[in-house]
């Protein structure tokens, strides 16, 4: 059937063929001005269906089409008869303007709706009529302007308005309000911009694409085994659910982001990607995610050419009704990403990763080409950072607000925790994990162009009586080796690492630095006042060996280092010489500052308590009783190797107090300075005052001071070497009554100072006397108080009629108080006098 006219219309009839249908302006295929379907049927049973038109209007009775015919919509839709435009076979429609108002448009196998613009409008006045497009097979509708699909308003997203087996919308703008459906394939591609409504519902079997030049996404839901969302301008995600096997979201030149709901009571507030295979997360330029739910998949790849940041943050308690809740949602995962393979993350600038667990059972991945931020990381197989220039592991940020819901042992709890099998680090710049816990199975290797930074994470917890300013601190545990490597500093803080099953190595061109950490303790609570000062130092260990060395100088803070010996060395004979095989069988420590100084220092700790009591005597008078402690230690250095242990600077090496353990031999040397062994002054300070005040103030004041010096403990199974360039200087200890030999021979053969017998054969060493000190007192004072002395003076001048007013003065000591006492009694017992 062939239907030719210019303007062609039907009006509540039917136009039926058992083969093809063509409706145009002639023969020759040229479009007609309008073609318009009023609550009309035109079907063909078996055959194809084609309209070709400037203008097609497929509309229901009660309306019309407005631009031309001026009807009113009704209220009610239940009776209103309903545009059908259908299709045995396929459809294809042409139209430079297709609207479809509240009708159908059906194709049994393929529908292909093209020309300039598609409008399909929906009204919430209807109840039951709605308008929509469907396809048995592929169904395409694109339009070189627009396409606009239902109106933007939360009824219209319950409405599946187009469907088919594979469906594709292009245009430049597509404003898709209504739900889209499609068996296998779901593409909506704009060249311009894309509008999709909040809580937009999409599924799919195969695949969901959604490309446009920006996107953004409220509410929506998106299923299908794989999603792609691409943009070459910004990706927006507000609180949406993305499920699939596969999920990339892809913007070439902008930006990436997703967003937590902080209006009112929303139930969803925070994203959900739920990949069971493959993430990719790719932006030209930020990648930003928060409070994002991630399934357990295959692998996750995030790329950007500017930063990457995933955390979990406060955001998602910002206008919460469920405040009750908020000790609990702290402290739950707020992002946790699991994969059974790999997680790769590639960034031109900054990856920032803040109270995020990724748990990687085979792998995980991390690139950027300029920083770096991670947070809960967990694989069985390697997990792999790399940043071109920062890499930073942080902790979960929280607002001062919600601190307080936090108790004190929680806090670790908000920290990264890592997973692994192998574990790297590799940042351009600076590499930075803030009290981190990192668990490899395999090897872990963190490098740095610039600085190595393990910093603990400080917090203070507090109530009315108690204050404690603490700490939580770098965690490394590793199975087999540990590497830190660095082009600049390497800097820990009372960082702890254990290369359990292997080697630990420390390798910077600049300086080393193993720091401790403070830890304050305050307590007030009536009569008690408790201070006290501590400090944890870095603990490093290893088996086979322990290696730092730094082309600067190496300073050591209260740290702890250890290592045990292989016995049969895991790794091939093939790789390792004799020599080496051994230093690994014994356990061997080497350190070497080849650039500068080597400083073991011994931070000073302290405790401080004062017992303040009041109360009255028998008489009444006021008394006081302060009791008074202080004591000071320090915490020293320790190196402990069960086979040797070797140590060099090329400047001085200064041990204070430290203590070397070696099971075979130590070497202490320095090529242009000299060895100092330095003694620690441990204090203690007690005192206990009263006071009491009556007739008489009586006080008293008794305690004591002791100084006690530590000096450094040098213990070995073989041979103890010192080699310095400028000699050897060292504290030695000698009792009050005590010559300098004496002292030297009876230290020389104690455990720990045998070292100073030795020393004492050499003719470069610079002996320094230090001495232990104790002093204590006792002592108590009466005199009259103010009261007394008036007092007596009252009644010294009573008794000599006034004579003894200046003695009774002098008694009172000139006292202002004490002489307007004088007068005031004398000018009483004047006045008894006189009665």
């Amino acid at each position: 059937m062939r239907i030719q006219d210019t303007l062609w219309g039907d009006s509540g009839g039917l136009i039926q063929a058992g083969d093809n249908v063509w409706i145009q302006k002639n023969v020759q295929g040229d479009k007609s001005d309008l073609v318009t379907n009023i609550s009309g049927n035109i079907k063909t049973i078996n055959g194809d269906l084609i309209i070709r038109t400037k203008n097609f209007n497929n509309v229901i009775n009660g309306d019309g089409i407005h631009k031309y015919f001026k009807q009113r919509r009704p209220e009610n839709d239940e009776n209103l008869v309903q545009g059908n435009i259908e299709s045995g076979k396929s459809l294809y429609i042409y139209s430079d303007e297709l609207i479809n108002d509240t009708s159908k448009i059906k194709a049994k196998s393929d529908l292909i709706l093209t020309g300039q613009k598609l409008d399909q409008p929906w009204d919430e006045k209807y109840k039951i009529k709605f308008g929509s497009i469907t396809a048995g097979n592929n169904l395409v509708a694109d339009f070189k302007d627009s396409i606009n699909i239902g109106s933007n308003n939360l009824k219209a997203n319950e409405k599946v308005s187009v469907s088919g087996e594979n469906v594709l919308l292009q245009a430049n703008h597509i404003n898709l309000f209504n739900k889209a459906e499609a068996k296998n394939d779901l593409t909506l591609a704009a060249n311009e911009s894309i509008n999709l409504p909040s809580k937009l519902d999409l599924k799919t079997k195969n695949s969901i694409s959604i490309i446009a030049k920006g996107i953004d996404l409220y509410g929506s839901k998106l299923s299908s085994n794989n999603i792609s969302i691409i943009s070459p301008n910004d990706i927006n995600l507000y609180w949406s659910k993305l499920s699939g096997h596969n999920l990339n979201l892809i913007s070439k030149e902008g930006n990436i982001r997703t967003y937590t709901n902080t209006q009112g009571d929303s139930a969803s507030r925070i994203n959900e990607l739920y990949a069971t295979d493959d993430l990719t997360i790719s932006a030209g330029k930020n990648i930003y995610i928060e409070n994002t739910k991630f399934a357990k998949g295959q692998n996750v790849s995030f790329i950007a050419n500017k930063n990457i940041t995933v955390e979990t943050n406060d955001n998602i308690f910002k206008n919460n009704p469920l405040q009750h809740n908020v000790r609990d949602l702290l402290l739950e995962s707020g992002g946790q990403l699991d994969t059974y393979n790999s997680v790769s993350m590639t960034s031109g600038n900054d990856i920032i990763l803040n109270g995020v667990r990724f748990n990687c059972e085979f792998g995980f991945s991390q690139e950027t080409g300029s920083s770096c931020n991670t947070t809960p990381l967990a694989s069985n197989h390697s997990i792999n950072l790399q940043a071109g220039r920062d890499i930073k592991i942080g902790y979960r940020k929280i607002a001062e607000q919600y601190r307080k819901y936090i108790e004190w042992g929680k806090y670790a709890e908000l920290a990264t925790r890592i997973k692994s099998g192998d574990l790297i680090m590799n940042a351009g710049r600076n590499l930075e994990l803030e009290a981190a816990i990192a668990l490899p199975k395999g090897n872990a290797a963190l490098f740095a162009g610039n600085t190595l930074l393990l910093p603990a994470y400080f917090f203070t917890v507090h109530d009315k009586k108690n204050t404690v300013h603490a700490r939580n601190r770098v965690y490394i545990e590793g199975d087999k080796n540990i590497t830190l490597t660095s082009n600049g500093e390497i800097i820990t803080q009372a960082s702890i690492l254990s290369a359990k099953g292997g080697h630990l190595t420390i390798n910077a061109l600049g300086n080393v630095k193993l720091d401790s950490a403070p830890h304050v303790e305050i307590s007030k609570n009536g009569a008690f006042e408790f201070e006290r000062r501590l400090h944890s130092g870095s603990e490093l260990s290893a088996k086979g060996l322990l290696t730092i060395i730094s082309n600067g100088s190496l300073l050591f803070r209260a740290t702890k280092l250890m290592v045990n010996g292989l016995g049969n060395s895991w790794e091939p004979a093939s790789k390792i010489d004799s020599r080496l095989k051994d230093a690994m069988r014994i356990g061997t420590m080497d350190i070497a500052a080849k650039g500068g100084y080597l400083y073991a220092e011994a931070p000073e700790e302290s405790a401080y308590y004062q017992v303040t009591n009041t109360g009255r005597n028998f008489w009444g008078r006021k008394k006081e009783y302060k009791d008074t402690h202080r004591h000071t230690t320090s915490k020293i250095t320790e190196f402990t190797s069960t086979g040797d242990i070797n140590i060099l600077s090329r400047d001085d090496s200064t041990y204070e107090a430290s203590k070397i353990n070696a099971g075979r031999n130590a070497k202490l040397t320095s090529t242009h300075g000299s060895v100092n062994f330095k003694a620690i002054k441990n204090s203690e300070f007690h005192q206990e005052t009263s006071l009491s005040k009556g007739f008489f103030i009586k006080q008293s004041d008794k305690g004591y001071t002791a100084d006690t010096w530590v000096l450094p403990r040098i213990y070995t199974g073989g041979t103890l070497t010192i080699d310095s360039a400028k000699g050897v200087n060292a504290d030695i200890k000698v009792a009050n009554t005590q010559d300098l030999q004496n002292a030297i021979d009876i230290l020389g053969n104690m455990p720990g100072t045998a070292w100073i017998k030795d020393l004492n054969k050499r003719d470069d060493v610079q002996w320094n006397i230090v001495k232990d000190a104790y002093d204590d007192w006792d002592y108590s004072s009466q005199r009259l108080s103010p009261l007394g002395a008036s007092l007596i003076a009252i009644v010294v001048t009573a008794v000599t009629a006034g004579k003894g007013a200046p003695f009774a003065a002098k008694i009172a000591g000139g006292s202002a108080v004490a002489q307007g006492a004088i007068t005031a009694g004398m000018s009483a017992l004047a006045s008894q006098a006189a009665v």
